[in-house]
């Protein structure tokens, strides 16, 4: 990865990019962010904007991702499909060369120039990503009995946070994480010594699940919060390790992540798409 100040990368999220469609000086912002920063979009950003009803929104996001992307960019593998493949390979071989996965995808390369987001395009894809959402919530359900225990009642039910992160270390809590999600993956059984190999062959799995444990205690808590993180802005944490600033307009996701950041000792900056950021492109030229 570029170590360069002002070659830093920049992954950009959904409500980043809507955002910066909306700016009247649009165009000049692009053109100042990438000649100071590599911009990485990920995949599932074009699912999304495919399904966009409105055409003209829809050829004006698209619009923007290509600018902003240009050629020194990524259009980065989606988060659900950049761990399972880290799973499969990994059982196959022993060991992963994990960053390989990140490479650019083809066929996003493609559709972004073909004229492919049709109306006809929209219909069936709006269908298919609510069929992946509920795929992702019900993991993330289904995933909640693992976490409650660290959300016990008595006086031992850790108050805050930090104490939930510090037993949840202490009990082995994410290695059976990623041991239940390698089984989920491979259809049978593996051992925690496998799982804490997998670990630490691919680090975005302990940002994954930190940003789920941290959800869970958002929606159990004493007082949980009113609008909390959905699970599938959760996932965006698989990119937390992987670049130098995450950008996101969503305050619940920015919540979870910067905490992600703070417990898993990462250097990546989650911040917003405002004033004071659109200042620091401009200003690192």
């Amino acid at each position: 990865m570029p170590e360069n100040s002002c070659e830093q990368i920049v992954i950009w999220e959904t409500s980043a990019i809507n955002r910066l469609a909306e700016q009247s000086n649009c165009n000049d912002l692009i053109a100042r962010m990438k000649s100071a920063y590599i911009h990485w979009i990920p995949a599932y950003i074009f699912d999304e904007i495919a399904a966009t009803q409105s055409g003209e929104k829809r050829d004006r996001l698209l619009s923007v991702c290509r600018e902003l992307k240009g050629s020194s960019g990524r259009i980065l593998i989606t988060h659900w499909f950049l761990i399972e493949a880290a799973v499969r390979i990994f059982a196959e071989i022993g060991e992963l060369d994990w960053e390989v996965l990140l490479e650019s995808q083809p066929e996003y390369e493609q559709a972004m120039t073909s004229g492919v987001f049709d109306d006809d395009l929209a219909r069936v894809q709006r269908a298919q990503l609510r069929q992946r959402l509920k795929k992702v919530e019900d993991y993330f359900t289904l995933a909640k009995p693992r976490y409650e225990r660290q959300f016990h009642s008595g006086p031992d039910r850790p108050k805050t946070l930090d104490e939930i992160i510090a037993q949840s270390r202490f009990t082995g809590l994410v290695q059976q994480n990623v041991r239940y999600y390698c089984e989920s993956v491979l259809g049978h059984a593996v051992d925690l010594q496998y799982a804490e190999r997998f670990a630490k062959a691919f680090p975005p799995i302990e940002a994954m699940i930190c940003a789920f444990l941290i959800g869970h205690y958002h929606r159990n808590k004493p007082e949980p919060t009113p609008t909390p993180a959905g699970a599938i802005d959760l996932l965006a944490a698989v990119y937390l390790p992987v670049c130098q600033r995450f950008v996101s307009e969503d305050h619940a996701q920015q919540t979870v992540l910067r905490d992600v950041v703070g417990y898993c000792s990462l250097r990546t900056e989650v911040i917003w798409f405002s004033e004071d950021f659109k200042k620091q492109f401009s200003n690192c030229t």
